[in-house]
């Protein structure tokens, strides 16, 4: 499960084509992801992206540097 140190607050996460500005609703759908999917997203959050998880579509931007 992820946790609210794992999103950072300049990332611009997108789930079903809406913006998410609560990471509780993130940390959440957390819970039913193994550790393979939850990988992933972290991984993802870092390089940001389209992706399909558990049935939602997410789009993350990461801040620029």
């Amino acid at each position: 499960m992820l946790n609210k140190q794992s999103i950072r607050g300049k990332v611009l996460i997108f789930m079903d084509n809406i913006l998410v500005n609560d990471k509780e609703v993130i940390i959440n759908e957390s819970k039913n992801w193994n550790e393979a999917q939850e990988m992933f997203f972290r991984k993802m959050l870092k390089q940001g992206g389209n992706f399909s998880l558990n049935n939602h579509k997410y789009r993350v931007i990461p801040p620029v540097k």
